[in-house]
């Protein structure tokens, strides 16, 4: 048993190192967003108190905007170590290291749950540990993980509502269950809001799984009280942000509409800020703007999904970006191959179809953004899909693996998992170590 324990933590401590190692060497000007992050954690350290989003101190250079203005969690985590290290050093690096650990933290937390995710929905806990392999060594993923981000933060959230959302269902939505869900909810709430479509499609799995199961009686009311305990929860968790949000800034809760304020009182003062045009706002047709410069949208998402460092500076060679779209391409057809073959539980079903329309909806969330707001075709926005993608390869590998031979059930994940650790690799020491 205690074999198992210790390799049950050799990946995510692994996981750990790499990202630890990253957020000491890497540059910021390397870190997209990073330094308008770093106002925010910088001002809650030195003032003691959360930024209202209108102090000339946290507005993002040429921007004329500031980052507390939306949920921010990551930022006060990070202020916290911070302030946690300074008590010990006043060491800028130091101190520059301790506002990424919750990027660090976040992709190792990721790798955690994911084996427990696994080991609830799979024969193999080798397939648990070939989904944390996939998930987390997307180079993109590694990344994120090295600097500070809400991106992280979001990837570790949705990983958890994921978890919760096995063990509810298998355990018939204990209180237990519903507090864990509704604090992965508020996770996602409070980082970003692309990740949003998670925390709605959780909701539906909820309410889903509870009318399918066979055990509940009284589904209508058990749902009533459980979902008052995950709401009452989620109010408690996140929703003082959002109603100071709406004092501060005249109901503006969300922040959106006082970015523009904000930019224009900029304006005002005579500050020169970045301007920037939407294809809306130029009279462009969606399918002109998703079809220009050869869909350059759907390209650079794509490969920033998988990995494009820097400020979108530094791409992965060409043939590698091949190397795993052909990697993917023959996951996905063989998955849907197997769901044609096999007999399917309502737990996969419900889980596959929460997973694929969250997909969806933040790539159709990022993909309006582009083109009625601000043009920012980045993988980042998007990259909880990486958890889709892990989810069908450890499935093919877990159905379609001999299990009963663990010589050759291991031999075959063993394989997986070293062409997933080479093409990590080569992204590694042919680009990503250009960085460090």
């Amino acid at each position: 048993m205690k074999k198992r324990i210790y390799f049950n933590y050799m990946l995510p401590a692994f996981v750990f190192f790499i990202c630890l190692y990253g957020a000491i060497v890497l540059a910021p000007d390397l870190c997209p967003d990073e330094r308008g992050r770093q106002l925010l954690s910088g001002f809650i350290y030195e003032n003691g108190r959360l930024p209202t989003g209108n102090e000339p101190e946290t507005m993002v250079e040429g921007w004329g905007v500031s980052y507390a203005l939306k949920p921010y969690l990551s930022a006060i985590i990070n202020a916290f170590f911070i302030k946690t290290a300074s008590i010990f050093t006043s060491s800028e690096h130091v101190l520059l290291v301790m506002s990424r650990m919750c990027s660090v933290l976040s992709i190792m937390g990721l790798c955690v749950f994911c084996r427990k995710t696994g080991n609830l929905v799979f024969r193999s806990e080798a397939s648990s540990l070939l989904l944390a392999v996939i998930v987390c060594f997307f180079p993109q993923v590694i990344f994120l993980g090295m600097y500070q981000n809400n991106d992280s933060l979001s990837l570790f959230g949705v990983s958890v509502i994921l978890y919760y959302c096995v063990k509810g269902y298998q355990e018939q939505w204990t209180i237990k269950n519903c507090i864990g869900l509704a604090v992965a909810f508020s996770i996602c709430i409070l980082s970003y809001y692309t990740v949003y479509p998670w925390v709605l499609m959780g909701g539906v799995f909820f309410v889903v799984s509870c009318l399918g199961a066979q055990k509940i009686d009284n589904k209508i009311g058990f749902i009533c009280k459980r979902a008052g305990i995950i709401v009452g929860v989620v109010l408690v968790l996140t929703g003082w942000f959002f109603v100071r949000n709406a004092m501060l800034h005249q109901g503006d809760f969300m922040g959106l509409l006082s970015e523009g304020i904000s930019r224009e009182q900029m304006r005002i003062k005579g500050i020169e800020l970045y301007e920037y045009k939407s294809s809306f706002q130029a009279g462009k047709s969606f399918w002109e703007f998703l079809s220009e410069k050869g869909v350059e949208w759907v390209r650079f998402t794509v490969q920033s999904c998988i990995g494009y460092f820097g400020y979108m500076l530094y791409p992965l060679p060409q043939i590698l970006y091949r190397q795993y779209y052909v990697g993917i391409i023959i996951v996905f057809f063989v998955f849907l191959r197997l769901l044609r073959k096999t007999e399917k539980s309502f737990l996969f079903r419900l889980f596959g179809i929460m997973m694929l329309c969250s997909c969806v909806m933040v790539t159709g969330v990022s993909l309006v953004h582009s083109y009625f707001r601000d043009y920012e075709p980045q993988g980042r926005y998007i990259i909880t899909v990486v958890l889709m993608v892990g989810w069908m390869t450890a499935y093919v590998s877990d159905t379609s693996f001999v299990i009963e031979n663990k010589k050759r059930g291991y031999v075959q994940y063993a394989a997986i998992i070293m062409i997933w650790l080479l093409l990590f690799a080569q992204a590694w020491f042919g680009t990503l170590s250009k960085l460090l």
